[in-house]
């Protein structure tokens, strides 16, 4: 790539490119289930989980396309690992149901998922451990839920930190900051800080898969009092 080109690897990518995009988008790049972008099978099984037998067949077959209505009719094991990519048109469509935007449905579910998850031994562990160390550590907890791209963290010891996100699709960046944010404020708050911030700084251009498919870096300030 060129120096001049608005896609050079490490450049920041236009607020208006990510937040101005639809929260799903088709993607040409991969069919349905065959990207190697992939996100544990509990991710669907808990948004499936938000709405009624009639609800879920109403929104299946209104899906036009068959690969893709074959997708959501499989059985989702949670720790089975599935291609991400359709949940947010999966998300959009629960969310439409429920009579709320995807992005506010997003949040309420992520938060619900890191309570839900980060409970019992773990919850009591979370509660022994400093702040700080807690906003160090909790956002490589999302590599648990993912297994595409890295995590990871910067900053001095007392914070603020901040925790990038590379290899992520542009497609679902919209997606991916709505569940993210949420998910660590909501785990941060378990291990006691008062205040958790988890705000996007900035995304900037990682080099496009081996399908052309653009991604980013999401950059994340991690505050807390």
């Amino acid at each position: 790539m060129s120096a001049a080109d608005p896609m050079k690897v490490g450049s920041v990518v236009p607020p208006s490119v990510w937040q101005g995009q639809p929260f799903w988008q088709p993607i040409t790049e991969y069919a349905p289930g065959q990207s190697p972008y992939r996100v544990k099978g509990l991710v669907y099984r808990n948004t499936l989980a938000d709405i009624d037998a009639a609800t879920r067949e109403k929104i299946l077959d209104d899906i036009e396309d068959a690969a893709m209505r074959a997708f959501f009719r499989q059985p989702f094991l949670a720790g089975t690992m599935v291609d991400v990519l359709p949940h947010a048109y999966l998300l959009s469509r629960v969310a439409q149901e429920l009579g709320t935007t995807p992005s506010r449905y997003a949040a309420e579910r992520a938060a619900a998922q890191a309570r839900d998850q980060l409970s019992g031994v773990y919850r009591f562990l979370l509660k022994l451990a400093r702040p700080g160390t807690v906003g160090r550590f909790l956002p490589k907890v999302t590599e648990k839920y993912f297994d595409f791209g890295t995590v990871s963290v910067e900053g001095p010891k007392g914070g603020p930190l901040t925790a990038l996100r590379s290899g992520v699709p542009l497609a679902i960046a919209k997606w991916y900051v709505a569940v993210s944010n949420p998910f660590v404020e909501a785990a941060m708050e378990l291990a006691g800080a008062v205040d958790p911030s988890h705000r996007v700084r900035q995304l900037t251009w990682d080099a496009p898969d081996a399908r052309g498919l653009p991604r980013v870096t999401i950059h994340y300030a991690v505050r807390w009092s």
